[in-house]
């Protein structure tokens, strides 16, 4: 199991400057972590008229375990967030078997 702390408030804008400012193909993406680089990495897929182009957004997190590739719904992982979350400043995820939770 691999714990992903990100600061809140970038986390949740950087979810809904994806979902918002971007027709997706669809709300599933991945959410991969570089512990060398401290790193997230969200890819999603964009509607487009000739294929499908990848959205990617990078943030900082501290990743404590071994690197993660999840894939996650946007909207879902939101909600998750909002209603589960309860420290004001950062939201912990727990991944681990290809499953992630909110702490």
């Amino acid at each position: 199991m691999t714990e992903v702390v990100f600061k809140k408030s970038v986390f949740l804008k950087t979810l809904d400057a994806l979902s918002e400012q971007f027709k997706l193909a669809s709300p599933v993406g991945l959410l991969c972590t570089e512990k060398t680089t401290g790193q997230f990495e969200l890819i999603l897929a964009r509607e487009a008229e000739k294929g499908n182009a990848l959205l990617q957004a990078f943030g900082p997190c501290v990743i404590k375990g071994p690197d993660v590739k999840v894939n996650f719904n946007v909207e879902q992982l939101r909600g998750q967030i909002t209603a589960t979350s309860v420290d004001k400043e950062w939201v912990t995820l727990h991944v681990g078997g290809g499953t992630m939770f909110v702490a």
